[in-house]
């Protein structure tokens, strides 16, 4: 498939990111090390890498299901992989550095024994490399005339692409490339046709792109390095790097520790956007939406955190921490050239935008007497905040518990069908897939699982009776994956 780059025509492209757990570990190893240590100011891994990686290899060749052994064939396709994960459009890689990689290629899975992740730091800085020498050019290109009348076309998978031979050729492909993206902002925007804002949105969405891949942290670049090679045994085997496993936590758990403000970032300043409601900022009432955040300083006296360029992520990272503790904030404020420094203690905010969302649809149709009535519920992942006991006065929330509530909704409104919409669940604890399950079968089977040794365990719903036996639709996409596989599978 090529994408047409003129403007009679409207290109559209589709991405699915897939996570299961189907045979898969999350391979989570929790060890103290410093979250800011750039690669790009390294000139080796550090000291605890050979640690992880040791844990990491053991971990996989000894407990995963299909007993692997980490070989050239896991290499080579971990090596073309990681390849793809730093370069997926093949738009900053040349030829020539593909070729010079090619040594490695059956060596990955000698490395890993050797508790070495020598290549990762080869492949990447010569990814900082290549990206040094492209981003000029890239900026040029946003800022020449194109022309919309040339049929000319670039495809939309990678896949049909060849590393460009040289940067004349690379060159062309970005031309082409951004030519795409300001027709598609022209289009997105019809009443909208000022070449300067679409020029201007184009430059900071390539600044934005820069800072993000040239400050992968020794943390950020292990884990999609070991996860390429993982992922090459089977596509759900992952290993998580500890912020990573943090974030899954918390969305599992639906709180987080913080002060509860929503951050936006433009040309690597970091401002306040919002505040959860009833979270510390807004109840310490100091800090305003438009405040800009300069410097960020903890409560163990150590000097404070300049934030200017520093990636939104690791603003975050700065941010957050336990609960009762405290973090001063160097503020410059809206309009004024001022700076405050406000000290905030974190307390924990509760998640409740990521729970089961419902609605009441009346569709009118001509054949039937009255019309129809279906009660729609958003899931996007199987929660199961503290324990998991449903019991409401601890706030013990779940996905099988609000699922439950809302079918009782919808019983009492009588509607006439239930449709579950899974789309965009990729994530969740099986033990709530198993429960929720358990709300539209009586008793019996949901799911097997099979360890190592053969032996399989087959996981029951043991509550009898059902919270709703009516016309039930199960809407799954490519995103449905983890848990909501086990649920849509059992129905």
């Amino acid at each position: 498939m090529s994408i047409p780059l003129s403007t009679n025509h409207a290109p559209a492209l589709c991405v699915f990111f897939v996570f299961a757990f189907s045979f898969g570990l999350d391979i989570q190893i929790r060890l103290e090390a410093d979250d800011f240590q750039r690669v790009s100011q390294l000139s080796e891994p550090p000291s605890l890498t050979a640690s992880i990686v040791r844990q990491v290899r053991t971990l996989v060749e000894q407990s995963h299901v299909l007993a692997p052994e980490f070989n050239d064939e896991i290499s080579a396709r971990g090596f073309d992989s990681f390849l793809k994960k730093i370069d997926p459009k093949k738009s900053i890689f040349l030829a020539l550095d593909i070729h010079e990689f090619q040594p490695y290629q059956f060596k990955l899975d000698d490395q890993l024994r050797d508790e070495s992740i020598a290549f990762a730091y080869i492949a990447y800085k010569r990814f900082l490399k290549r990206l040094d020498q492209i981003m000029p050019i890239v900026h040029e290109q946003i800022d020449v005339p194109h022309d919309f009348n040339v049929d000319e076309t670039i495809p939309a998978d990678a896949k049909m692409l060849d590393h460009a031979k040289d940067l004349s050729e690379l060159t062309d492909r970005w031309r082409k490339w951004i030519k795409l993206d300001f027709l598609s902002l022209r289009l997105a925007r019809s009443a909208e046709k000022n070449n300067e804002v679409i020029r201007g949105i184009l430059h900071q969405r390539y600044r934005d792109y820069y800072r993000e891949v040239s400050q992968w942290s020794a943390d950020d670049l292990l884990e999609v390095y070991l996860s390429s090679l993982t992922s090459a045994i089977d596509p759900h085997t992952n290993y998580k790097a500890p912020l990573t496993q943090e974030r899954f936590e918390n969305e599992l758990k639906l709180e987080m520790s913080g002060i509860g403000a929503v951050l936006k970032q433009v040309d690597g300043a970091t401002f306040i956007d919002a505040f959860v409601p009833g979270g510390a900022a807004e109840i310490d009432g100091r800090l305003r939406i438009g405040d800009q955040l300069i410097a960020i300083a903890q409560d163990d006296g150590s000097p404070p955190t300049e934030i200017q360029n520093l990636r939104l992520i690791d603003v975050v990272k700065l941010i957050r921490g336990r609960t009762g503790t405290k973090i001063k904030m160097h503020v410059r404020t809206m309009g004024s050239e001022n700076g405050q420094v406000y000290e905030i203690e974190r307390a924990l905010i509760k998640l409740d935008d990521a729970t089961a969302k419902s609605e009441l649809i009346v569709n009118e149709i001509p054949t039937t007497e009255a019309p129809l009535q279906f009660g729609y519920i958003k899931l996007d992942s199987f929660y199961q905040r503290s324990d998991g006991a449903l019991n409401e006065k601890m706030d013990n929330r779940s996905a099988t518990h609000d699922l439950k509530s809302i079918l009782h909704r919808f019983r009492e409104r009588r509607v006439d069908a239930v449709i579950l919409d899974l789309s965009q669940n990729d994530r969740g604890a099986l033990s709530e897939a198993i429960s929720a399950t358990g709300l539209f079968i009586d008793r019996g089977p949901v799911v097997q699982v099979k360890s190592r040794d053969g032996k399989i365990e087959v996981m029951e719903d043991q509550d009898q009776g059902v919270a709703w036996e009516g016309p039930l639709v199960v809407m799954i996409s490519h995103m449905s994956t983890s848990a909501s596989e086990v649920l849509a599978g059992a129905i």
